[in-house]
């Protein structure tokens, strides 16, 4: 059972919402993204920052979510009516892929990425704002605030992460057809090389499941 403090989700149908004013916003050179307000029924208007191109009418759910850092995320559920389908032709390039706590990727072409540990670089600022928060006293102003500001420094980590997972992804679906992940033993990682403790860390940091769920939509 999550705590109120967590985060608060609501999920509206087909009705009480509806999204106006859609237009094409620059952000920098050679940059633009599509900006819309969003109405919800009994709290209000929203100014959205759209990522995909959609039909309203194609919408069957919209999803709000209220991150602990104060962000707030809107996910609308397309249905397509049409999928398009897959080639019938035989995969011509294909690659292995080791990962490892180290090196994040090795490919079986000797290429590899270095693992950037961006949990591990930002621990010690961390570890600064949890005991800021263990100080304070619990729900008051100053203990959200303090909250906030943790809960923004894991989400920067995690954000960093994944778009380093999806830009990884696309390079390597644009260059190979078929990728082949080993399968992990996680308990032999842990006990080879530097202490449990750092290397359980290290192995959060690399967020093996996740990579695979980035790189699975590429390919």
């Amino acid at each position: 059972m999550k705590k109120p403090h967590r985060y608060l989700s609501l999920v509206y149908p087909q009705s009480g919402w509806r999204l106006s004013d859609v237009r094409e916003v620059g952000l920098g050179k050679n940059k633009k993204k599509r900006r819309a307000r969003l109405y919800l029924g009994k709290i209000g208007f929203f100014t959205l920052i759209l990522h995909r191109v959609f039909q309203e009418n194609q919408v069957s759910r919209v999803c709000v979510k209220l991150e602990p850092s104060g962000r707030i995320y809107v996910v609308f559920l397309v249905e397509e009516s049409e999928v398009g389908e897959r080639s019938s032709e035989e995969p011509k390039r294909a690659v292995g892929v080791d990962l490892g706590v180290t090196r994040l990727a090795t490919l079986s072409d000797g290429r590899f990425l270095e693992n950037p540990r961006p949990l591990e670089r930002s621990l010690e600022r961390i570890r600064v704002l949890q005991r800021t928060l263990s100080r304070k006293k619990f729900l008051s102003g100053n203990w959200l605030k303090a909250k906030r500001r943790l809960a923004k420094e894991h989400e920067h980590v995690g954000d960093f992460r994944r778009d380093l997972f999806f830009k990884i992804g696309v390079l390597l679906a644009l260059e190979y057809d078929v990728l082949v992940l080993e399968d992990l033993n996680v308990q032999g990682l842990i006990q080879r090389g530097v202490t449990k403790k750092r290397r359980r860390l290290r192995l959060h940091d690399s967020s093996f499941s996740e990579l695979r769920g980035c790189w699975s939509g590429s390919f």
